[in-house]
């Protein structure tokens, strides 16, 4: 999407969401922003800014969404007799590429 005619602040707003998502999930300072521009509480919001930024919320959520499915299977199916418990920093690594996980490889546990 061409976001060259967009107010310069949606712009910095798209770019931030991009480089450091995690601020969007889980930092407070972003949301009263987020939610004025997908409202289109500023009168100089267009529709494309506003659908914008809610289209990349909503692809955050849906990534924190899946990591957090990925999370809890990877805590049920791992057992800690044969391979040991992933620890957080382990399965807060994980990242999705082209629909699946990189950096994993296939376990094969024999009795």
């Amino acid at each position: 999407m061409d976001t060259s005619t967009f107010n310069k602040g949606v712009q910095i707003l798209l770019k931030r969401m991009e480089s450091n998502p995690e601020e969007f999930m889980s930092d407070v300072k972003w949301n009263a922003i987020v939610e004025h521009v997908r409202k289109k509480a500023y009168r100089f919001i267009t529709e494309e800014e506003a659908t914008a930024v809610d289209n990349k919320l909503m692809e955050l959520e849906a990534q924190r969404f899946t990591n957090t499915v990925m999370s809890t299977l990877l805590k049920q199916e791992v057992s800690p007799v044969h391979v040991g418990i992933p620890t957080e920093d382990f399965l807060s690594e994980l990242q999705l590429s082209n629909g699946g996980f990189s950096g994993l490889t296939p376990l094969s546990i024999t009795k």
